[in-house]
C-alpha cells in the first residue's frame, strides 16, 4: 500500500491521505483500511 501511495496521481493521493488519518486516528485503523478497501475496488 505504501508504494500505491507514491504515485502520482488520484489513487496515491487518496491512499497516501487514509494512511496519514491512520497514524493520526490509529484507533479507527480498521475502519480507515476498509475505506481504502472499497477505494481501490472503486479505482478499477
Amino acid at each position: 500500500m505504501i508504494e500505491l501511495s507514491k504515485e502520482a496521481n488520484l489513487k496515491g493521493l487518496f491512499i497516501k491521505k487514509l494512511l496519514e488519518k491512520i497514524e493520526q486516528e490509529p484507533e479507527n485503523k480498521e475502519k480507515i483500511e476498509k475505506a481504502i478497501e472499497i477505494g481501490l475496488t472503486a479505482f478499477n
